[in-house]
């Protein structure tokens, strides 16, 4: 028997008008290509948050040492489908335009800046500005109003 979440019947209990600030794709919806990951031991990731991968093919939420093979999550463990079936989807090696909330604030963020994804503060994998060799996911087209406007395309 197939369950249908309760928030999304009539009447509809959320506000679908309202904006998702974790993450907006803005550009290359159509073509990124999506991978579903299986989840390590006790990983959860939300919309917009950051996953590494991992030697068993699982993955985890990042330290704050980034990896080099960290993508972004689509779809996370506060979705149905990746509870059903223990995996997330995740944006692999896909040139895209995206708006986050998921970044470390306090980082003085300009056009064009290196970012790296890693484990913020907050308890929440996002970006952060770039630094030394650590590699980069990102780069920023723009910072205002709280969110963060970047590209996966690297050169």
């Amino acid at each position: 028997m197939d369950v249908i979440s309760d928030i999304r019947t009539v009447p509809v209990g959320e506000d679908l008008t309202t904006e998702e600030t974790r993450l907006s794709v803005l550009r290359g919806l159509e073509r990124m290509n999506r991978v579903d990951f299986p989840l390590a031991a006790g990983a959860t990731f939300g919309l917009g948050e950051w996953a590494a991968l991992q030697a068993d093919g699982t993955v985890a939420r990042p330290t704050t040492t980034p990896v080099a093979l960290t993508y972004l999550v689509t779809a996370g463990t506060d979705r149905f489908d990746a509870k059903a079936t223990g995996q997330v989807t995740c944006v692999m090696n896909s040139p895209i335009v995206a708006k986050s909330t998921r970044y470390k604030t306090d980082d003085v963020i300009v056009p064009g800046s290196p970012l790296t994804a890693k484990l913020l503060g907050t308890g929440v994998a996002g970006l952060a500005l770039q630094t030394g060799v650590q590699p980069i996911h990102a780069r920023a087209i723009s910072v205002s109003g709280g969110v963060l406007t970047f590209s996966t395309n690297v050169p």
